[in-house]
């Protein structure tokens, strides 16, 4: 996930803290910190974030995900938003609109109006696995709720989202502006991850099982040499991987 944003993205502007149980290696870089933590997934979120303030402003990055394609100009026009005054009250700003995001998820009859353009309420925790911005009480908030509740596998988390309450002013753009490719779904890898970890040189564990599936949500197609090149290498190279 980390390898892909440097390489789509070269000057994004983010600092990576990645969460371990057991590391051999640690990958060296001023962009990169880790940080020893449980292994559940909502005490290594709490642990991770809890030297933070809740007004801080975070880029919420889950590793079953990675960036396929993004419009860096406008993502800086969002950063320059919560970096300003002008931001005070959201909580939150995810740039991608798929999904339950589209219509059901989101209050259309009252668009918001703001420096990086026309965006929309969001009514619940539906897609709050997506990258986005995300203030940290919002995080704190939700998986300190989602602690008491979870105590089976991951994949509850889904269900469980719904019974927890949103307060929370979270915004979602009004078109896509960000794509990611699925890492995995029910333990098993993805072709595309496959793919992709070929491409960059990263050799997965003999453990890993691989699927046919191919899985890229929010479908944006910027016109950059990079992007083109990493389009060129999936449509003929895929099939050889």
């Amino acid at each position: 996930m980390i390898c892909r944003y440097d390489y789509i993205w070269p000057n994004h502007p983010f600092e990576f803290i990645v969460p371990f149980q057991k590391l051999n290696v640690l990958r060296k870089s001023k962009k990169h910190f880790y940080v020893k933590t449980p292994s559940g997934i909502c005490d290594t979120v709490l642990e991770l974030i809890k030297d933070m303030a809740d007004e801080e402003w975070i880029y919420w990055a889950m590793d079953d995900r990675y960036l396929a394609d993004v419009d860096p100009s406008y993502m800086e026009k969002i950063i320059g938003f919560i970096d300003s005054t002008e931001s005070h009250g959201v909580d939150g700003v995810c740039p991608i609109r798929i999904r339950d995001l589209l219509k059901n998820s989101i209050d259309l009859d009252n668009p918001v109006y703001t420096s990086f353009g026309k965006a929309f309420n969001r009514t619940d925790w539906e897609q709050i696995w997506l990258h986005q911005f995300l203030k940290v009480k919002v995080l704190r908030f939700f998986f300190t709720e989602l602690s008491t509740v979870l105590d089976g596998p991951a994949k509850d988390m889904d269900r469980l989202k719904r019974d927890i309450r949103m307060d929370y002013n979270l915004l979602v753009t009004e078109k896509t502006h960000v794509a990611f490719w699925e890492t995995l779904s029910r333990g098993k890898a993805h072709k595309n991850t496959k793919f992709h970890c070929f491409i960059h040189g990263i050799k997965p564990s003999s453990e890993v099982q691989f699927t046919e599936n191919q899985i890229r949500m929010g479908p944006i197609y910027t016109s950059s040499l990079r992007m083109k090149f990493d389009r060129f290498l999936w449509r003929h190279l895929q099939k050889f991987v």
